[in-house]
């Protein structure tokens, strides 16, 4: 849960400023889009893998292996909780 300090702390800081400097000057808004591609950018890595692993992975999406029971489990409860949730 979020500590109310924080979170006053945070709109403080930073939210009132940014909101103050888009008012000020509309034309720095933002898009949902351009938020979202500037994200993916921040967030996007080459992982390099040998040869090997390459192949053991691309066998893994082939041909995955059966869910473990653990899995299995944590699959049905979240689909029960999905249910509850949308009743």
């Amino acid at each position: 849960m979020t500590d109310p300090k924080n979170l006053e702390s945070w709109l403080h800081e930073k939210v009132g400023p940014a909101y103050d400097a888009l008012k000020t000057d509309p034309s720095r808004a933002v898009t949902p889009d351009q938020v979202r591609a500037r994200l993916a950018a921040e967030h996007t890595e080459v992982i390099r893998l040998s040869l090997a692993d390459q192949e053991c992975f691309a066998q893994a999406l082939l041909s995955p292996p059966q869910p473990a029971p653990a899995l299995e489990r944590a699959f049905a409860r979240r689909s029960k909780l999905l249910r509850v949730i949308d009743s």
